[in-house]
């Protein structure tokens, strides 16, 4: 019975800010809008990208590991710092769970309450976009905690197995 997930965006320019708000189950589906959205955006001055996940049910590990890519573009000069927005309690387990919790900067609200929210369509994910998705994202949370290999080694071998020329 899993519940689609439903993201909405909104922009903050005075904070120079992209706001993101996740609701439902959030897997490896949405990760793809999420990441052109923010990529369409980055020719603005953004210093900070903000996901709440206060409404979100369940977060997947591809999902994990894909928050991971983004705060690693935040570690670069030119990306926006990612907080995440009162997440919600089974987030917080899952976050914990996989062991990257501490690396997360939880934040209790956004910085600015009065945004024109916009919903993101998700669709499907493009089978070659998905084995390179759950590839990256299962890498960065292997590198985030070597205890992770024992959890997400033979789904990064697996994929990377299946993607290589015969």
């Amino acid at each position: 019975m899993p519940h689609e997930a439903r993201i909405s965006i909104a922009e903050a320019p005075q904070h120079k800010s992209l706001l993101i708000r996740c609701e439902g189950r959030c897997t490896m589906g949405v990760c793809p809008s999420i990441r052109s959205w923010i990529e369409e955006s980055s020719d603005k001055a953004l210093e900070h990208l903000y996901i709440e996940l206060t409404d979100t049910e369940a977060i997947d590990s591809t999902f994990t590991g894909f928050l991971l890519s983004l705060k690693q573009k935040g570690a670069t000069p030119d990306g926006p710092q990612l907080h995440l927005v009162a997440p919600s309690e089974n987030v917080l387990r899952t976050l914990e769970t996989m062991q990257v919790i501490r690396l997360l900067d939880i934040v209790d609200a956004f910085p600015v309450s009065d945004v024109v929210w916009t919903p993101l369509a998700t669709g499907p994910v493009d089978p070659d976009q998905a084995g390179k998705l759950i590839v990256e994202s299962h890498e960065n949370l292997i590198d985030a905690d070597e205890r992770n290999r024992e959890k997400f080694g033979r789904i990064v071998e697996g994929f990377r197995d299946a993607n290589r020329p015969e």
